[in-house]
């Protein structure tokens, strides 16, 4: 579930800390880097008995999470697994246990004043596993929230959804060669228009939904889903003069392990 484009393991940090014979100053106090001021407003979240770490960027988790209620299902919508049966559920309400950390996390950041915030935060505690994966979805801003069930095994090598028809999407970036170089070029003339810059591309986020749910509730059905994610990222991605284009397939699996 989680997509490798955004999940970082701290293995990664260490083993990159090993090859650095000086480390500066503003890493060992372990705060910010003042040369760059976008990093004055990125957290890394580390979630302890997962072992996964995030980045977010701080207003916009904030914007998300300061007044997060169990009916604040406009944005994204939770979807119950339970272990001893295949048959997934539409939530009516966000689950407490997931905003209680949530809220914990929205705590630890609003303690700080704005620019001065941690280098890295973690929940109070280590979360037990159908807390962890839910977690993990919403900070990585997908629409659909697989929320196992309480009574599942807490490790991450139980099989759901056997069998079961997936609607999956992917969001993919694109920019032109000269914006990702970040040269600045002169307007090309009338007659190379039929040869467009070549682009690169990102996979920002991929995810899945019961293809059944989609067709018992509009919210999930593909078209919705699409016209969600194009409004949450259009706008963002477009400031950075990118394109964002969504790809939609369907899949059946022997199971997904979250």
């Amino acid at each position: 579930m989680l997509s490798p484009a955004r999940s970082w393991s701290p293995l990664f940090f260490g083993k990159a800390r090993s090859r650095i014979s000086r480390i500066p100053a503003w890493v060992a106090t372990g705060s910010t880097d003042p040369r760059i001021p976008l990093f004055h407003q990125v957290v890394l979240i580390y979630e302890q008995r997962s072992e996964q770490s995030f980045f977010i960027h701080v207003p916009s988790f904030l914007q998300r999470s300061v007044n997060l209620k169990p009916q604040d299902l406009h944005d994204l919508l939770c979807i119950r697994l339970q272990s001893n049966h295949n048959s997934p559920e539409i939530l009516p309400t966000i689950p407490a246990h997931l905003i209680t950390v949530i809220l914990d996390l929205t705590a630890q950041l609003r303690s700080s004043t704005a620019g001065n915030y941690p280098t890295v935060i973690s929940p109070s505690e280590a979360l037990p596993f159908h807390s962890s994966v839910p977690l993990a979805a919403f900070l990585l801003e997908y629409p659909v929230l697989y929320c196992p069930d309480e009574s599942t095994a807490d490790h991450t090598s139980v099989s759901h959804l056997d069998q079961i028809t997936l609607d999956v999407y992917e969001c993919i970036i694109s920019f032109s060669d000269d914006q990702t170089s970040g040269r600045k070029t002169s307007p090309r003339p009338v007659a190379a228009s039929s040869h467009p810059s070549p682009t690169s591309t990102h996979s920002l986020l991929k995810f899945s939904c019961p293809s059944q749910l989609g067709l018992s509730s509009e919210r999930l059905a593909p078209a919705s889903v699409i016209s969600r994610l194009q409004s949450h990222f259009s706008l963002s991605i477009a400031k950075l003069h990118g394109s964002l284009q969504i790809q939609h397939s369907t899949v059946t699996l022997n199971g997904v392990v979250l």
